[in-house]
């Protein structure tokens, strides 16, 4: 073999090599993140999205919220959706009865527990109600006789420090669904009724993140609203959503609920009483 292609076989070759090796590079940086989620499942955003400064200035002046915002979620925030779309109200009103409405919205979000609130949230059909301990009423009623008797805590209290440090760091949410025996599989579920201003919006999500950052060491949770809620409030409180699930990692999903309104022949016909 000549000298000339001794030296043409070592540059293809070394061509070949340095080819190979950042082809690998890159296949490695495509392909690691799907080997991870197939063994470990979908990694939880961290925490770190908040500004390093904020959580910083939140330890030291606020170790209590700082030790509910970094405790991991007792439920995957990616095993429920961000809202309850339309489509799927509609997919889960028309089953027959509640037993089979919670199997499609089995078939439809990934966490069983949720899955069964949101079904009985959609069957349930008040009355317009103009005020919340209505809705919290009639709701109460429902749920009792569909599936959740013995089932359902109200006004649950929720804390985010330690047991009577601060009255404040307490909050007392509107229901918790499920066994109680088995606290990781119960429900916070929180209603909501005429939003119609900023400011009660405003304060009903402040409201709401604190019962949140309490209850992720539990479980999920559901917000409804319900009644008046114009299109530019309900955008914000999609914002809210989206962000805490983002930033904070906590499993929440809204609902809104559209079909409140009952036509008059049908509200002719219902009981007169709050509970149904």
């Amino acid at each position: 073999m000549s000298l000339e292609a001794m030296v043409f076989g070592v540059v293809i070759g070394v061509a070949v090599v340095v080819a190979a090796t950042r082809l690998g590079d890159r296949l490695h940086s495509q392909i690691r993140p799907a080997l991870m989620c197939l063994l470990f499942g979908p990694q939880a955003p961290s925490v770190s999205q908040i500004p390093s400064d904020a959580l910083r200035d939140l330890e030291r002046d606020a170790p209590h919220l700082y030790e509910a915002v970094q405790q991991p979620s007792a439920a995957r925030v990616e095993d429920q959706p961000a809202e309850v779309t339309p489509e799927a109200v509609a997919r889960i009103r028309d089953a027959e009865d509640v037993a089979a409405a919670q199997k499609v919205a089995r078939s439809l979000i990934l966490n069983p527990d949720v899955a069964d609130v949101v079904a009985v949230l959609v069957k349930w059909n008040p009355r317009r109600h103009y005020t919340e301990d209505k809705y919290q009423r009639s709701f109460k009623s429902y749920a009792s006789k569909n599936g959740y008797a013995g089932r359902l805590q109200e006004k649950p209290q929720v804390t985010w420090g330690a047991e009577g440090s601060d009255p404040n760091r307490v909050g007392y949410p509107d229901f918790a669904l499920g066994d109680p025996d088995r606290a990781r599989h119960q429900v916070l579920l929180e209603l909501k009724a005429n939003l119609t201003s900023s400011a009660e919006t405003d304060r009903a999500m402040g409201q709401m993140l604190r019962y949140l950052l309490a209850w992720k060491k539990h479980g999920p949770a559901v917000l409804a609203v319900c009644g008046d809620a114009p299109p530019e409030f309900c955008f914000l409180i999609r914002l809210y959503i989206n962000s805490w699930r983002e930033k904070l990692h906590l499993p929440i999903t809204v609902w809104f609920k559209r079909d409140d309104v009952i036509a008059a022949d049908k509200l002719a016909l219902m009981p007169d009483d709050d509970e149904e």
